[in-house]
């Protein structure tokens, strides 16, 4: 519920944008911003309270989602989105910024380059890219199990 509509004042497509910003919010950290242990409680979290930053609760998000997560999440209606499709310009920006980065990033390339090795049953360049990619990040996606893939392969051929 928007904080407008716990105070009881009209609400418009802009309390829709706020459940938006709830749901998107619970999308990338797990859990709702506001859980209390009665409805009371949590609708006086929505009403007066800002939520937790999103990357303290999952650390692995983009800083960039912060500011789209607070506009969408602002206490007073003038200061969110004013409309969907005002946060969906957002979020798409938001999106092509982070494929942009992504596919610029050099563990991205190994990943790909290591990937598409694998695909091609090329055992020793999957092997050498993966294994730099490891080292570098050993929690990159799937990189580990891929590389010992990869290497139980090159060993079999």
């Amino acid at each position: 519920m928007s904080p407008e509509q716990v105070f009881g004042l009209t609400v418009d497509a802009r309390s829709d944008v706020y459940a938006t910003g709830v749901l998107l919010f619970e999308l990338v950290t797990g859990r709702v911003p506001f859980q209390e242990d009665t409805p009371q409680a949590t609708l006086s979290k929505h009403a007066y309270d800002l939520p937790p930053p999103a990357r303290a609760i999952n650390p692995s998000l983009p800083p960039d989602i912060e500011p789209v997560l607070s506009r969408a999440l602002a206490k007073e209606p003038d200061l969110r989105y004013q409309s969907a499709a005002e946060m969906a310009h957002a979020l798409e920006h938001l999106a092509d910024n982070l494929k942009r980065a992504r596919t610029s990033d050099p563990l991205t390339s190994l990943y790909q380059e290591g990937v598409r090795a694998f695909e091609q049953g090329r055992w020793q360049v999957a092997v050498k890219r993966l294994d730099r990619l490891v080292a570098l990040d050993p929690d990159y996606e799937d990189a580990a199990v891929l590389l010992e893939m990869a290497m139980s392969e090159a060993e079999r051929a």
